[in-house]
């Protein structure tokens, strides 16, 4: 063990399912256990340790650092949902990866496969113009499932509004396409 190995203290009952009955060590290093071993990602961990929201703080003093969460393949898109409340993480420029083909990024059906919530996107900072290059369209909006208010928040404008079609602005916002330019309209 070298002296820059972060670690976190464990409950008995942690230590047991994280390290075995045969040895079960009341620490968790990262560099040790965590780095050391294919099975020890971070939903294993959120699982294993039963962390909530308060004690989620304790996995970020582990390793702050989101890029090496990602670099280890210790996480995974649907990892967002919860990571984005501690750590600087973003789905799509974080998760670029290099595969045996090349270079992959992350297009829209692997977010909607991941069923990142609207909190989750925003709280990690996405924006409309990300999501339109990793694949969103006015089709796919839909899939999405949220509302107009939210999709503002990521930065749908007016100029978005009236590239949709009427039957897209029904689809996606449930009202025809002039009551949804309509509400653009400064007062």
């Amino acid at each position: 063990m070298t002296s820059y190995d972060r670690s976190i203290p464990l409950t008995a009952r942690q230590a047991i399912l994280i390290h075995g009955w045969m040895k079960p060590v009341r620490r968790l290093y990262w560099n040790t256990h965590v780095v050391a071993r294919k099975d020890l990602t971070f939903a294993v961990l959120v699982s294993k340790m039963k962390l909530s929201d308060p004690t989620l703080s304790s996995l970020y003093q582990l390793q702050p650092d989101a890029r090496q969460w990602i670099q280890l393949d210790k996480v995974a898109l649907q990892d967002c949902e919860v990571m984005h409340k501690y750590w600087d993480i973003h789905p799509i420029r974080d998760f670029v990866l290099k595969d045996g083909v090349g270079i992959h990024e992350i297009k829209i059906s692997e977010l909607l496969a991941a069923g990142l919530s609207f909190e989750a996107l925003a709280g990690c900072k996405v924006t409309l113009t990300e999501l339109a290059k990793a694949g969103l369209n006015a089709d796919n909006m839909r899939l999405f499932d949220f509302t107009l208010y939210q999709w503002k928040m990521l930065g749908f404008q007016r100029m978005h509004a009236g590239c949709m079609t009427s039957a897209q602005s029904e689809i996606v916002f449930g009202m025809p396409k002039n009551v949804l330019e309509a509400q653009f309209i400064d007062h």
